[in-house]
């Protein structure tokens, strides 16, 4: 009777590893795969080391994938989101491509450079959101930059570094 229940506890650890294996492998392939930022309204083209057999997207709505040749990748972005990309080759291996489309900026980033030249204005994106960020040298250079990138999201998130006005001494 004893060696019976010695036997049990190494079969249940076993078959519960056994079970486990896919989740596990599932969970390595997510965590490897590879990060693609791309603007709504332009496309990246990716490489591929093989022949590509099929792709598939999380997400059409955000993100459009089509082979370009049988070892491209074409990606567009449509939507501001994210999905995930998968790519599978002839010999059945498959990669994984996390597509982060985000608003296209550069028009923004140009106007910005443009109307003040000697300032350092930078902006980035999260979801619909705008983080403005730098240093100008007065607080009407960073109120007029915002009222610029207000029509473009729905919340800006002014983070402008102002000098602070000097204090005389007597």
């Amino acid at each position: 009777m004893l060696t019976n229940i010695r036997f049990r506890l190494p079969v249940a650890l076993l078959l519960r590893a056994i079970v486990s294996l896919p989740f596990l492998a599932c969970l390595a392939l997510a965590q490897s795969a590879d990060d693609i930022r791309v603007a709504v309204g332009k496309s990246v083209v990716v490489d591929y080391p093989e022949d590509i057999t099929r792709i598939s997207t999380s997400n059409p709505d955000v993100v459009d994938a089509v082979p370009a040749t049988t070892r491209e990748v074409l990606l567009h972005g449509k939507t501001i989101g994210s999905a995930t990309v998968v790519v599978w080759s002839k010999s059945g291996q498959r990669n994984f491509y996390n597509v982060s489309v985000e608003p296209n900026l550069e028009p923004l980033r140009r106007l910005l450079r443009e109307t003040f030249p000697n300032e350092d204005i930078h902006v980035q994106a999260a979801r619909d959101s705008l983080s403005l960020t730098g240093r100008v040298s007065d607080r009407s250079i960073a109120e007029r930059a915002v009222v610029l990138a207000t029509p473009l999201a729905k919340s800006i998130v002014n983070n402008i570094q102002i000098p602070i006005a000097g204090v005389d001494k007597q």
